[in-house]
């Protein structure tokens, strides 16, 4: 038998994030399976937002899939970033840990972002 852990997200459902209202989920590396990190793809639907938010100890990877947004950077309480970065299909970027972050769905259908925390958020 391999120690090799495997998944089909072909044959999984969409499931609601666990902590961010309004996003879709397929996790696939998570604690129990991976030690160093989270896998999991995520949906935002047409228009939608992922709301400013922290990782403290964990640096997140986002590789975007299909779709297009924007990612903030250093938002700050009400909402201003100091930066903006296009979310493109082959693009992507890493935020590190304490830095606060938003993304925002600008195309016209579903933007869908591989998110991988390390280490693991969930």
């Amino acid at each position: 038998m391999s120690l090799a852990h495997s998944f089909d997200t072909t044959a999984m459902d969409w499931v609601d994030h666990p902590t961010l209202p309004g996003l879709k989920i397929k996790g696939m590396e998570g604690r129990d399976t991976h030690p160093h990190l989270s896998f999991m793809l995520v949906r935002v639907v047409e228009g939608g937002v992922i709301p400013r938010h922290v990782h403290d100890v964990a640096t997140e990877t986002a590789y975007v899939v299909s779709g297009r947004g924007q990612l903030f950077l250093d938002v700050d309480e009400n909402g201003q970033a100091r930066e903006v970065l296009p979310m493109e299909p082959g693009g992507g970027a890493s935020v590190p840990p304490g830095l606060y972050h938003a993304v925002k769905n600008i195309g016209d259908g579903p933007l869908e972002i591989l998110a991988i925390h390390s280490p693991p958020t969930r």
